[in-house]
């Protein structure tokens, strides 16, 4: 009996001529991963260990490549303090010049944000958050700035012949977390001070002039962004020339 299958050449017709009657084949569009990686920068305000004692408390910095930044904010102990809105969708907005607290440069920076922290022991926390919503924190222990430490190795050494004194004090007086700016050298009645401008410290040195023979006392005091602190005290004896 005599074989009903079609010739291959007509198969292939007959295929080609269904083809537009099965309609558009559907491909399954491939969607991008997920983003599940929170921001990648530095949220730790302790400059090499914790706790640390500061006025102020911030980070800074630039992004790595490949990484986003949306939200940028703080808590001190738990409360809301401060949130910045880098990103709101519509592209990144670097915050642009920055000098830090206790320096006296200025430079352009990804991000940046600071917290002034109060006399105490607190738990600062920094927070990042990306437009996917994932968001990297850390909390730190600071203990807020205080007034100066007295002022250390206070000496006074007389000459006679020009009828002054000079006061040095070789150690400065401990910051406390906060640069100190001043000092004040008080002698009777008359105060006069050294003075300095962040980072430099001022001088740990004064020439006191124009005095008597006799013994005179010499008080010297420290001061930052926190106050004065207590008084070092020494006395010598400037003889007659």
């Amino acid at each position: 009996m005599r074989s009903r299958t079609l010739p291959a050449a007509l198969l292939l017709c007959a295929t080609a001529t269904m083809l537009p009657l099965l309609g558009p084949v559907a491909v399954a569009a491939q969607q991008p991963p997920a983003d599940t990686d929170a921001p990648r920068i530095d949220l730790d305000p302790c400059p090499g260990s914790e706790p640390c004692q500061l006025e102020a408390a911030y980070v800074a910095g630039w992004l790595a490549e490949g990484d986003d930044l949306a939200v940028l904010g703080a808590l001190l102990d738990g409360e809301p303090v401060a949130e910045h809105e880098y990103d709101d969708g519509s592209g990144f907005v670097p915050h642009g010049s920055f000098m830090a607290p206790g320096q006296d440069t200025i430079e352009p920076v990804d991000y940046a944000m600071v917290v002034g922290v109060p006399q105490g022991t607190h738990q600062v926390t920094f927070y990042a958050r990306d437009l996917a919503g994932n968001e990297s924190s850390r909390t730190t222990t600071v203990i807020g700035a205080e007034a100066p430490g007295r002022p250390q190795d206070l000496r006074a050494k007389a000459r006679p012949r020009r009828g002054e004194v000079v006061v040095r004090w070789h150690g400065g007086a401990e910051p406390h977390g906060s640069p100190v700016h001043t000092y004040r050298v008080r002698h009777g009645g008359e105060d006069r001070t050294t003075q300095g401008w962040i980072p430099a410290a001022p001088r740990t040195q004064l020439v006191w002039d124009g005095l008597r023979p006799g013994w005179h006392t010499f008080r010297v005091r420290a001061t930052n962004g926190r106050g004065e602190g207590p008084a070092a005290r020494v006395r010598v004896y400037l003889r007659r020339p």
